[in-house]
Parts: structure tokens; C-alpha cells; sequence
């Protein structure tokens, strides 16, 4: 080869290394972004699934409408909506995650989580039907499948905490990236 092509095919190369290294890089950044904004829409899920089931838990205890400000027992609708949201947006961010993953330690943890925020979405429709319903028969089933989502979310807990223990650079990463959030 001539030494005239040598400098086309090392700039070409340069380019090459240069474009591949940014979308590496990026896909990275999707990750870890989506994995703050899942975070942020999961905790926000939560707060607002409290903020709904209030009015719901002096009515199961047998207080009187008196005690519950006259919200007759009922979930509050505007947060249990706005819980969902929060909710499904987590799901999307998650799955994004997924999408962008590059090693088998973040396809599991993003799988995890999505499976936790199906449970958190399964729980919330139970909520709804519950808090419209006012039979105190169904109170001891309400209970027990609060029981049963609380365990399930613990069992989630666990997965996602051996996942972490298991790769030292992405529990190092995660902990980079909460103290972003928390900054």
C-alpha cells in the first residue's frame, strides 16, 4: 500500500473508535438514568399508596365514620390514580433498563425490578377493588394479600440484593448513582 492511504484509513479507524465509544458510553447513560428515574417513580408509587389506603384503615379497624373525616372508609381515587402512574412509569423506565443492559448483572436486576413493579401494579388494582368495597368480610382478604405482597416484595428485595453482592463494579455503580439522586 501507498503512504498516501495510510492517513484516510487511521483517521477512518480514529472516527470509527470515536462513534462506537460514544454510543457504548450512551447506552451506559440510559442505563443508569433510567435506573435513577425508576427509583424516583417507585418511591413516589409507594408514598402515594399509602397516601391512598389512609381513609380505608380506620373504616377496617371498625372506627367510627367520625374518626375517617367522612371519607366513608373509601381509598383516595386521586392517589391511588397518581400511584399507578408513578407505577407504570417506573415499569417503562425499567424496561428501558433492560433494553440497554450489557452484562447479565443488569438484564437480572432489571428483570427483578420489573417483576416487582408488576406486583406493585397487581397490588394497587387490589387496592382499588378493596377500597370500594366496604364489606368487612373482605378486610381479613385484603390484610392477607397486603401479607402476601409485602412477602413478595421481600423475596424481590433479597433477589436484588444478591444480584447486587454479586458484581462488585455494579453494586460500586449503583452506589454512584444513589448518591447522584440523593445529591
Amino acid at each position: 500500500m501507498k503512504n498516501k492511504y495510510y492517513g484516510p484509513i487511521v483517521t477512518a479507524v480514529v472516527v470509527m473508535a470515536f462513534i462506537g465509544g460514544y454510543f457504548y458510553l450512551s447506552n451506559d447513560n440510559d442505563y443508569y438514568n433510567s435506573y435513577r428515574l425508576q427509583g424516583n417513580c417507585t418511591n413516589n408509587a409507594l408514598d402515594l399508596s399509602m397516601t391512598a389506603m389512609a381513609p380505608m384503615i380506620p373504616a377496617m379497624m371498625g372506627l367510627s365514620d367520625v374518626s375517617t373525616n367522612s371519607t366513608n372508609g373509601s381509598v383516595n381515587e386521586t392517589a391511588l390514580n397518581e400511584a399507578v402512574n408513578n407505577a407504570t412509569l417506573a415499569l417503562n423506565y425499567q424496561q428501558k433498563m433492560l433494553k440497554s443492559a450489557k452484562t447479565d448483572t443488569e438484564k437480572n436486576y432489571a428483570k427483578t425490578l420489573i417483576e416487582q413493579s408488576n406486583a406493585l401494579l397487581s397490588y394497587l388494582g387490589i387496592v382499588k377493588t378493596m377500597g370500594t368495597n366496604k364489606n368487612s368480610a373482605n378486610n381479613t382478604e385484603f390484610m392477607n394479600q397486603l401479607e402476601s405482597f409485602s412477602n413478595q416484595t421481600q423475596t424481590y428485595q433479597n433477589e436484588l440484593q444478591t444480584i447486587i453482592k454479586g458484581d462488585t463494579t455494579f453494586k460500586n455503580r449503583l452506589k454512584q448513582e444513589d448518591q447522584k439522586n440523593n445529591n
